[in-house]
């Protein structure tokens, strides 16, 4: 029952928040228009997208916000797989950017340099780094991935990616959005705590603030660069090999503990509990349709539909 609300419940909510961000952007035009505090507005206008709906959500299903969040401190064991994602995630965002440039003549101008322009470092740290790395990161991580972790973490996983790139309304940048996605959710799945990926999330969002013109100019002049490409595949596959081996390190301490039944809810509890309340599975549940359901729920097909809708300007 559970994964039935969640399947209709949370791309419904996802929705709202996609509907509610063109509204928002008119509504920060006409600030500007007015020669109002954009940076004010910008970050007031973020928390409200997306801490009202979730509130809400939170309120209707019963949910407890916190838990969910998974504000969590980071167990130190996990360091190194953090570390590795985290250049990982950088490799990842480079090396697309550089095909962008090289072969789709890309234009990342409107991607690396923020349409706001001021002297107040403060205040586009506060309206472009931190507000929306702590926003998106509590929902698109750690609400969603809670959520859909009801069936499994690959789901739980993919899902929130596939959410966040749609957040940001293009086609081209879609690949990109959704495999940091994925490196985010990943970071938040395996240490269950939110503060590795929303770390990351500041550091890009203010690599991309405060040094997107460098970034921007050094891809454009580079981007026909053999040995670039070259140092970029290396150095993406070693992280990548680095962030699977810390990954799987910390799975296999996970199972051994498990096993031993020194985790709360595990193997030898959960079967020893079966034993003395007399249930025993005959089958398992056949979950591959109700996995695919996920991706064909009236909800998330909305959530779809209204993604190319804004995409493509029609509202």
């Amino acid at each position: 029952m559970k994964n039935k609300k969640t399947a209709i419940a949370t791309p419904l909510l996802v929705s709202v928040i996609l509907f509610l961000i063109p509204i928002s952007e008119k509504l920060l035009q006409l600030t500007v228009e007015r020669d109002s505090n954009i940076i004010l507005s910008a970050s007031a206008v973020q928390l409200f997208i997306f801490a009202v709906p979730v509130a809400f959500y939170c309120k209707i299903r019963g949910l407890d916000f916190f838990e969910r969040a998974r504000v969590k401190p980071l167990p130190l064991s996990n360091i190194p797989f953090v570390i590795a994602s985290a250049f990982t995630y950088l490799f990842t965002a480079i090396i697309i950017l550089y095909i962008e440039f090289n072969f789709l003549s890309f234009n990342a101008e409107s991607v690396l340099v923020p349409e706001a322009s001021s002297p107040d470092g403060l205040g586009l740290a506060l309206a472009y780094v931190i507000v929306p790395a702590i926003a998106e990161e509590f929902f698109f991580r750690s609400i969603i991935i809670s959520d859909y972790s009801e069936y499994n973490g690959v789901i739980a996983i993919t899902v929130s990616a596939l959410f966040f790139a749609m957040l940001h309304f293009s086609f081209v940048q879609f690949p990109l959005y959704f495999l940091l996605g994925i490196i985010l959710a990943m970071m938040t799945y395996v240490t269950g705590s939110s503060f590795p990926a929303m770390v990351v999330h500041l550091i890009n969002n203010g690599a991309t603030v405060f040094f997107g013109s460098s970034i921007s100019a050094f891809l454009k002049e580079s981007s026909s660069s053999v040995i670039l490409a070259f140092i970029l595949v290396v150095a993406f596959m070693a992280s990548i090999a680095s962030m699977l081996s810390t990954m799987e390190n910390i799975y296999e301490k996970r199972s051994i503990l498990y096993q031993a039944g020194e985790l709360p809810g595990s193997r030898r509890d959960a079967v020893g509990n079966m034993a003395r309340a007399g249930r025993v599975e005959a089958k398992e549940e056949k979950t591959v349709l109700r996995k695919a359901g996920i991706f064909l729920s009236p909800t998330f097909l909305l959530t779809v539909f209204l993604f190319i809708l804004i995409t493509f300007d029609i509202i």
